[in-house]
């Protein structure tokens, strides 16, 4: 072939290098993405999770967006709706994760981001034998007995609708736990955490 046909035909050489080009960047980037999303995801005590969860090794298109796993000093954290939680186990065949809130986890239940436990309901399920608490704050204090220890937080059942003036909780807890409405009690029920299901993926 002449090479002066290529110069003769500036549109056509564009053409053929701009397929060449959009034809080998894809497969090398499928690589990347295979090659990574074969890698499992592990930190701490977790390890082989893979879709629909990424994090650690896993790049963002090797699962669900909202399901991002972040490795912090060997320990699981996932945030949901504005509130993060503490992974305890993942187990990939009962497509299940064991979580606390790491606000109740790392500081007791009188220093709470006050928001509610509520799951991406996109993804997530509560597992069958959790009921929510209400715990609500904000309370004056010849209202509040001294159930947890701290001023300002009562539940609705002794405090009633409209004494307390801050944000009302709802927190999952086992229904088979008996007696919890003491501090010490509350605050290891609530660090043990609870099991959800992962719901589609």
């Amino acid at each position: 072939m002449n090479s002066g046909f290529l110069f003769r035909y500036p549109p056509l050489v564009i053409f053929f290098i701009t397929i060449l080009v959009f034809v080998q960047i894809p497969v090398f980037l499928c690589y990347d993405l295979y090659a990574s999303c074969n890698n499992k995801y592990h930190c701490g005590d977790i390890a082989n999770v893979d879709y629909p969860f990424w994090g650690a090794g896993r790049v963002r298109g090797c699962g669900k967006p909202d399901l991002f796993l972040n490795c912090t000093r060997n320990i699981t954290l996932i945030e949901m709706r504005n509130v993060t939680y503490r992974v305890f186990s993942v187990n990939m065949t009962t497509r299940s994760l064991k979580i606390a809130r790491e606000d109740y986890y790392s500081g007791g239940i009188c220093s709470p981001k006050s928001v509610n436990t509520t799951l991406d309901s996109n993804f997530f399920v509560y597992s069958s034998g959790y009921a929510n608490i209400t715990l609500v704050y904000g309370c004056p204090p010849s209202t509040t007995p001294e159930l947890f220890g701290c001023l300002g937080i009562g539940v609705p059942e002794i405090n009633g609708p409209g004494i307390c003036k801050g944000p009302t909780v709802f927190v999952p807890v086992p229904t088979m736990i008996g007696d919890i409405w003491n501090v010490s009690k509350m605050e290891e029920v609530l660090r043990e955490g609870f099991e959800v299901k992962v719901e589609r993926g």
